[in-house]
């Protein structure tokens, strides 16, 4: 029968730490196999006690390793090169593949692929109408520099001044929609839109800064 090696020492005459010792020396000898589905601990064969004491002979009549196991290939032909029965495979449905399954073919994985490229497609188009309206912006846009020299009063139609002796960014209505546009494909809501266009200080017109609403208008593509 199957049992614990303990078990079989007792039966044998040989304390279980020689039999443990003889295990480790021939393990190839002792088929095992586990001692329930689910459970580590492991049984060996009904031989197992006629194994412990071959060995146990041998070592007593002075033989050495290389030569108890040559007394075993004589002893138990059988048995030469046994090797421990494989564990178990995973009994648990998430951890044991379905043997009936079969992956998934090349066409399965593509069209599965397909709205994730185009949402990357997406945002990468509008990543690049961004960029590209704020090159043609600053392309565009002209250097000024502020004088605050007596009787200028007529300071550029494209820029704003603050308080005196200060320059406020320039008004410039092609970067202003590039930036929201930029900032939208990036994620941002139109509130948090508006607060980084007014942090920067960039203004569609000299009448005040940019609104939410106005933020609104140019995503949907009502003010171009």
């Amino acid at each position: 029968m199957w049992k614990p090696l303990a078990t079989h020492a007792r039966e044998a005459g040989i304390p279980e730490p020689s039999a443990r010792r003889y295990l480790a020396s021939f393990k190839n000898w002792f088929p095992t196999r586990k001692a329930g589905k689910g459970s580590k601990a492991l049984v060996y064969g009904p031989d197992t006690p006629a194994l412990l004491k071959a060995i146990s002979e041998g070592f007593a009549d002075g033989k050495r390793r290389a030569e108890v196991e040559e007394l075993l290939a004589v002893k138990f032909p059988a048995m030469n090169e046994v090797k421990p029965i494989p564990p178990e495979e995973p009994s648990s449905p998430a951890q044991a593949p379905d043997p009936n399954s079969s992956p998934p073919t090349l066409p399965e994985v593509m069209t599965a692929l397909i709205p994730l490229a185009e949402r990357f497609l997406t945002a990468y188009e509008a990543q690049t109408k961004a960029l590209e309206a704020i090159a043609r912006a600053l392309a565009s846009n002209r250097p000024f520099k502020r004088t605050d020299q007596p009787g200028d009063t007529n300071p550029h139609p494209d820029h704003e001044t603050g308080q005196e002796g200060a320059d406020i960014k320039p008004v410039n209505r092609d970067a202003v929609i590039a930036r929201v546009m930029e900032l939208s494909a990036q994620g941002l809501g139109q509130h948090a839109i508006m607060t980084r266009i007014r942090r920067e200080g960039l203004r569609m017109s000299a009448r005040g800064e940019i609104s939410k609403s106005t933020v609104a208008r140019i995503i949907k593509g009502d003010i171009k």
